[in-house]
């Protein structure tokens, strides 16, 4: 079995989309970009996977927008929540919790977001573990334990709060954003990476707001949490609406 990969292709308001692979088998996750876009990555990186499944975390169209070109296009399963997919109106396999796709186990973990059924997923193979937590107001005590020291953990820093508070969004928007059921500050994305991170956590930074943060401030005010609990030496990268991330490999 090969090294177990992650990148995202792309993330934020614009679309979403990530992937993991062993080199055979390839999980995407969530698919807020264009199919054109999704096969000049394959086509650039050179991938040629076996088998390809969509799952997706819920129904906003950053990151289920072109499910259904998805299902048209591309030879693969897709697995949601059911609600998620009936929301969606595409079919797939439903998810309750565990999927077993390949050399993965694919567990979904529920978060607090304005969605039907929104998750988060964990990816284990051979004792590697890959967290994807994005679009979720603030985490529960289950979902904080299922991504403990995670080899690489992905995880929102949607917004810095006085860039949001002092913006031009209206009233309404930013309650809803920095409500319980919208988007993690830069804070507490920092709060959350302190306390599960392990010695060799890798922490990729997700859906980071072009109107309310920077990955230079995410970087700073997530990297001081992290330097409190003695974890500064921990990466910590930014992906960007355009390009994602580069890959991310673990052996």
């Amino acid at each position: 079995m090969g090294s177990l990969s992650f990148r995202s292709i792309a993330s934020g308001s614009g679309g979403n989309c990530s992937i993991v692979t062993d080199g055979e088998f390839m999980a995407v996750f969530d698919f807020g970009i264009s199919v054109r876009k999704f096969r000049s990555f394959l086509d650039e990186t050179g991938l040629e996977p076996e088998y390809i499944s969509l799952f997706i975390s819920h129904e906003h169209s950053d990151h289920a927008g072109n499910v259904l070109p998805f299902s048209r296009k591309i030879s693969g399963d897709i697995y949601a929540r059911p609600l998620t997919l009936k929301a969606i109106g595409v079919k797939g396999y439903p998810v309750d919790e565990t999927v077993v796709f390949g050399n993965f186990s694919i567990t979904t973990v529920n978060v607090s977001h304005d969605a039907v059924d929104p998750v988060a997923f964990v990816i284990e193979s051979s004792g590697r573990k890959i967290s994807i937590v994005s679009d979720l107001g603030q985490p529960s005590p289950a979902l904080m334990e299922r991504i403990r020291n995670s080899d690489i953990l992905a995880i929102e820093a949607n917004h810095d709060i006085g860039m949001l508070q002092n913006g031009s969004y209206p009233d309404p928007l930013k309650r809803r954003i920095r409500g319980g059921k919208g988007h993690l500050s830069n804070i507490q994305c920092g709060e959350i990476s302190a306390a599960v991170a392990g010695d060799s956590t890798r922490l990729v930074l997700l859906h980071l707001s072009r109107e309310n943060n920077t990955p230079q401030i995410a970087r700073k005010t997530v990297g001081l949490y992290m330097k409190m609990e003695g974890k500064d030496s921990n990466p910590i990268i930014c992906a960007t609406q355009e390009n994602g991330t580069d890959f991310f490999s673990i052996p």
